[in-house]
């Protein structure tokens, strides 16, 4: 006969007036979540429940992976009106990229979206939804460059220029 392990269980409010041990893992009946204690904080930490029901917040990451692409963001500042790759991907893994850019330079900001798709060698891409305040500030065009598809920014000043980027891949 298999062992039966049973942990301490409760309401979601019997677990709001609770202080658990340190590294002790409870039941809330309530939210049908676990808790792990700390021994010193009152309920102790809920965790997220795999369909995430009973969490709601900011979630912080750089990557979201996914069963057919991926989602990341990226930051870069560059100082120069040379070509500069904001991001890169591997060509081999993604066939298609849609790009969200931010350009911050001084007080002047942009947004612009690119879709791109890519044939191994040569890339083709559009861009739209542009809004430049109160001027443009840097071009973009896309290439393979090794096993890379990158997304180049080209500032229309020196100064300093900060790009993030919300990629979303989608894998070949």
């Amino acid at each position: 006969m298999a062992t039966q392990i049973q942990f301490r269980r409760g309401t979601s409010v019997q677990h709001n007036s609770f202080t658990g041990a340190t590294g002790e893992v409870t039941v809330n009946t309530t939210n049908k979540s676990v808790h792990v204690h700390d021994g010193s904080t009152l309920g102790g930490f809920e965790l997220a429940r795999a369909d995430l029901s009973n969490f709601s917040g900011v979630i912080t990451a750089t990557t979201f992976s996914g069963t057919i692409g991926d989602i990341t963001g990226t930051a870069t500042t560059t100082a120069t009106t040379s070509a500069t790759a904001i991001v890169s991907i591997s060509a081999s893994t993604y066939r298609s990229a849609v790009f969200q850019i931010q350009s911050v330079q001084g007080t002047n900001y942009n947004i612009t979206t690119i879709n791109v798709v890519h044939d191994g060698s040569e890339t083709y891409m559009t861009e739209y939804g542009t809004i430049n305040h109160p001027i443009g500030i840097a071009t973009f065009s896309t290439d393979i460059s090794g096993s890379s598809l990158r997304l180049l920014a080209h500032p229309t000043s020196s100064s300093s220029t900060t790009f993030k980027v919300m990629t979303t891949s989608i894998d070949t």
